[in-house]
């Protein structure tokens, strides 16, 4: 039987492949999917008949089909699919003991097989994703905004680069589809919380409350490996770059307060000498 590690990367790689089929894969949200792995849960009469392996070895048969006359062909993409990867881990982990771990192995080693037909259909090459670099940035849990346009006179901007690097956004209520076209608005619906999130949330999952920290942020950003190595890159360097002027700023400022500090408490000794 393979090991751990191994077993390891390879739900790593099937996960990568999932969150970035190419498009002729349908997107359907988790409130449509028919695959609706992101809540599976076991049926007790299969567990009862064939025990907890045999009844994901029924359902998986049942949704994703057998592999008989080639590879599986995936008929969405989304939530639903990928909650796949979770199921086989956790399967993996209570069930490592058992014999018939053998089936889920090869589940594992069908779906990564699916995902790379998909990707060869497709023309695209699934080697380019071991980088971990998103084909695309859709994420299907939240709808982007517009940024409002910022009219002030004076005051520091917005960084292009965290603009690039970060999106306004909303999450979707479990049920809620998805606008078919790019939002054109810069405020969510009445009673829904704009957050923001990174451009490449869809694999790094990440996430900010409003107001957005910028620190917090760029620090993500330049460290993050699911966006494009050049923006990462200048995000490094931009990175590097404010601390030292925030160091220089606070170092100025820490002095001028010593110094203002020192002047009172001379003075007070003055006070108390001169009524003595």
């Amino acid at each position: 039987m393979e090991a751990n590690s191994e077993r390891h990367d390879k739900l790593n790689l099937l996960a990568l492949y999932l969150k970035n089929l190419p498009d002729h894969v349908p997107l359907v949200p988790a409130s449509a999917t028919a695959y609706d792995f992101d809540f599976y849960v076991a049926d007790d009469e299969d567990v009862s008949d064939m025990g907890e392996i045999g009844a994901l070895n029924r359902q998986f048969e049942i949704r994703l089909g057998q592999r008989n006359n080639g590879p599986i062909i995936f008929k969405e993409q989304g939530a639903g699919l990928e909650g796949v990867v979770d199921v086989l881990k956790s399967y993996f982990e209570k069930h490592k003991h058992s014999n018939e771990v053998v089936l889920l192995h090869k589940w594992l080693d069908n779906l990564i097989t699916a995902a790379e037909h998909a990707y060869m259909s497709a023309k695209v090459s699934s080697a380019k994703l071991d980088s971990k670099i998103l084909a695309n940035h859709e994420d299907p849990r939240y709808v982007d905004l517009l940024d409002p346009k910022d009219t002030r006179k004076g005051g520091a901007k917005t960084h292009p680069l965290l603009l690039e690097g970060s999106m306004r956004c909303y999450l979707l209520q479990k049920g809620q589809k998805k606008p078919p076209n790019p939002t054109t608005t810069t405020k969510p619906p009445t009673g829904v919380k704009q957050i923001f999130c990174c451009i490449a949330s869809k694999g790094c999952d990440t996430t900010w409350a409003m107001p957005r920290n910028k620190e917090r942020t760029l620090d993500h950003l330049s460290k993050c490996t699911w966006l494009d190595s050049d923006l990462r890159k200048s995000l490094s360097t931009l990175s590097m770059s404010r601390p030292q002027i925030d160091d220089a700023f606070s170092w100025h400022w820490m002095t001028v307060l010593v110094y203002h500090t020192r002047q009172i408490t001379l003075s007070r000794h003055l006070n108390v000498l001169s009524r003595t």
